[in-house]
């Protein structure tokens, strides 16, 4: 609703005098191009099929199902495990000693994963960007990282699907500026 009245707006003045009408013309491609932004984060596989919520055994958290091409890209000698088709969830809980598990309960604990370091966890310094290596506290004083992000985001050089352990955007877990 907001889109079609900025865009309503910007007609209706387009047609007044610069700089005016150029920085209305400006803000309506600005909205146009956000509203356009490409979801950085689904294969084509992932956008037909419904994401499945499952409660983790071990605290509890509601957990969201996770592809095994994310799982392999975390897991300390992913080698080592044999995987069949069933579905796997990822514990977004830091506190909690999983980060994957399946219906089955089968585990996969922090200890075994590659990507997470529970001292940064500890000192609240955790990555909120794993496909360019942003930490927690980068991201809390200096606006331009999440700008830098969403452009890049833009142009598709994202790659959270596999670089971030969820395999969804790391947008969202950006610290919100007031």
């Amino acid at each position: 609703m907001a889109g079609v009245l900025i865009s309503f707006i910007a007609d209706w003045l387009s047609c007044w005098p610069l700089p005016f009408g150029v920085l209305l013309r400006q803000l309506k491609n600005t909205v146009q191009r956000i509203n356009k932004m490409p979801s950085c984060c689904s294969s084509p596989s992932e956008k037909k099929s419904k994401t499945s919520k499952r409660d983790c055994p071990t605290c509890g958290q509601q957990s969201l199902s996770v592809s095994l091409k994310t799982m392999l890209h975390h897991i300390k000698q992913p080698w080592t495990y044999h995987f069949t088709d069933e579905q796997f969830y990822f514990c977004p809980n830091t506190g909690c000693d999983v980060v994957y598990f399946s219906v089955t309960n089968k585990i996969i604990a922090q200890s075994c994963i590659r990507t997470y370091h529970q001292d940064e966890i500890l000192l609240n310094d955790e990555l909120v960007c794993f496909c360019f290596g942003v930490k927690k506290s980068e991201a809390t004083v200096n606006k331009d990282i999440k700008d830098f992000v969403i452009e890049q985001t833009w142009q598709s050089m994202c790659s959270c699907e596999y670089a971030n352990p969820s395999g969804r955007c790391c947008l969202k877990d950006f610290p919100k500026f007031k």
